[in-house]
């Protein structure tokens, strides 16, 4: 599912994607040089844009587009405040501002900040207010609705709200709001948004976690704002399920909270914590804990007592830290012969597995591998390795035979497809099952040649050949000379015809010919 198709029509995803595809068109047609030079300098990269061709490169009809680009244009001179028709000025919004610009306006955004706030509203009077019918506002609605029940939680819609578990419904609301903004621009109204970072920053030192980069910091704040507004609504953590596994000595974070000089709208939230019972009090704290720590964007471990991320899983989630340790040394897949990871590498690969595994249990879904389909863009349509999902299940069903981990057996098959769901991603980029046979037709000179060799033999889907006998089953033949070529030549090859001393764009124009035969072997795509 992309993004774009939760918030908005076709009509405006429509819009949407021509701006990106004229933004686009103007990047291919400019050298790199020069767009080096565009960004060292801030200029916009779109200075012009000459529609008809727009329109024949996209095959698309001259007047429907026409219209479109109108609209759009409209658009952005709403965004930059100006009745101008100063074509740099107008394309050096950012596309997610646009994006959001669209987003900030669809029934379906209004819909989401309703289940944000939980402001008392039937479905009726919603559809109503926009001018709209109950069966437009549904179809409008149809993608928010998959994407809310691929989490098991229910939307209601009189009055308008959800129902599920709560950890859930927060995980999905920090999501929406994020999908919607890419993290550009602040969407919570009720709270401060210097507010809501620090009270991230707070949690991060008070759970001695590193300070992550400035996205992350940005998704944090996020994360604080949607926790506000439904302990605003007394909308409580109540599964006590982490409980179970983790051993950290969370901290009442309530109690740093009621203490902090936040601003007015943040002070209003002290006689809600003030309320709170030992109980709930902590069972927040501990939610706020994994989703930190193990919910799909994680955190590292910064303890004062140098306890790196291996030590602190060894000794706060010890059942699960061993049980992911012991699938990685069983499973039969060499990670450091085949997949070629370094010891550094292999403690990433255990830190997400553990993170996995963690939020699976906590949330009773593997919530990891939905946030990376949605959210992260790790949602490519692999082709399926039915053996390498055979070995998952074989070592995972081993392993809850021999191991203490009988809280995780109700979880076999989420585990199962998210732990195939990471090693299925990391083959396709580490040791790729599928790779683009490249013929190189040049003469042979191992000088004449070096940095195309070079740069071809560093790409993992690449097999390079120099022999006439490939020929017959080349993806692609690369080739610095129009000679006739054997009749034997794989008919379906794509020709590349190389130049000597060949720039920086020809260099991109090869890999991308080569990335996008390289996806449609290995994926399920046209």
């Amino acid at each position: 599912m992309d993004n774009t198709n939760i918030y908005l029509t076709q009509s405006d995803c429509e819009k949407y994607d021509l701006l990106l595809d004229i933004a686009s068109l103007k990047r291919d047609e400019l050298p790199v040089k020069k767009r080096i030079e565009l960004s060292r300098n801030n200029n916009p990269l779109v200075d012009d844009v000459n529609l008809k061709q727009v329109a024949t490169l996209l095959n698309r009809n001259y007047g429907s587009l026409y219209n479109m680009y109108m609209s759009i244009v409209d658009d952005l001179k709403k965004i930059v405040g100006q009745d101008t028709e100063e074509t740099q000025l107008l394309f050096s919004v950012p596309s997610d501002v646009y994006h959001f610009s669209l987003v900030s306006k669809s029934d379906v955004y209004d819909f989401v900040k309703i289940l944000l706030t939980g402001e008392e509203m039937g479905f009726q009077t919603f559809w109503e207010d926009h001018n709209s019918s109950k069966a437009t506002v549904l179809r409008h609605l149809k993608s928010l609705r998959d994407f809310i029940r691929s989490f098991d939680v229910r939307i209601f819609y009189d009055p308008i709200r959800l129902e599920g578990d709560e950890s859930t419904i927060r995980l999905i609301l920090i999501m929406l709001f994020w999908m919607a903004t890419d993290g550009h621009s602040w969407p919570f109204e009720a709270i401060d948004r210097d507010d809501a970072l620090e009270a991230f920053d707070v949690t991060v030192e008070r759970f001695q976690l590193a300070q992550p980069n400035i996205l992350t910091r940005e998704i944090g704040g996020y994360a604080m704002a949607v926790i506000y507004h439904r302990v605003m609504q007394k909308k409580f953590i109540k599964d006590t399920s982490a409980q179970d596994i983790i051993r950290y000595p969370v901290p009442n974070m309530t109690h740093e909270f009621m203490v902090r000089p936040f601003t007015r709208e943040a002070i209003r939230m002290r006689s809600i914590l003030a309320q709170m019972t030992d109980q709930e009090a902590m069972l927040e704290s501990l939610n706020m804990y994994y989703t930190f720590n193990f919910s799909p964007i994680f955190l590292h471990s910064n303890n004062r007592y140098a306890l790196a991320d291996g030590e602190q899983h060894t000794r706060y989630v010890p059942e699960i830290n061993q049980f992911v340790s012991d699938f990685v040394d069983r499973i039969p897949l060499n990670v450091h012969y085949f997949l070629k990871l370094d010891d550094a590498e292999v403690d990433i690969l255990k830190r997400t597995l553990i993170a996995m595994t963690a939020s699976t249990y906590i949330y009773k879904k593997d919530v990891t591998s939905r946030v990376n389909r949605f959210l992260l863009d790790a949602n490519l349509n692999l082709k399926e390795d039915q053996l390498l999902k055979r070995d998952v299940e074989d070592t995972v069903d081993h392993l809850f035979m021999n191991s203490d981990v009988d809280f995780l057996k109700d979880m076999h098959d989420e585990i199962v497809n998210g732990y195939y769901n990471v090693f299925i991603q990391l083959i396709q980029q580490r040791a790729p099952l599928h790779r683009v046979n490249v013929v190189l037709v040049a003469e042979q000179s191992y000088m004449g040649y070096l940095d195309l060799l070079t740069d071809l033999k560093g790409i993992r889907y690449v097999n390079i050949s120099m022999q006439d006998a490939d020929l017959k089953d080349a993806d692609m033949i690369i080739t610095t000379s129009s000679i006739e070529l054997p009749d034997d030549v794989n008919p379906q090859a794509v020709m590349f015809k190389w130049r000597r001393n060949a720039d920086s764009d020809h260099y991109g124009r090869m890999y991308g010919i080569l990335r996008e035969l390289w996806l449609q072997k290995s994926t399920e795509c046209d």
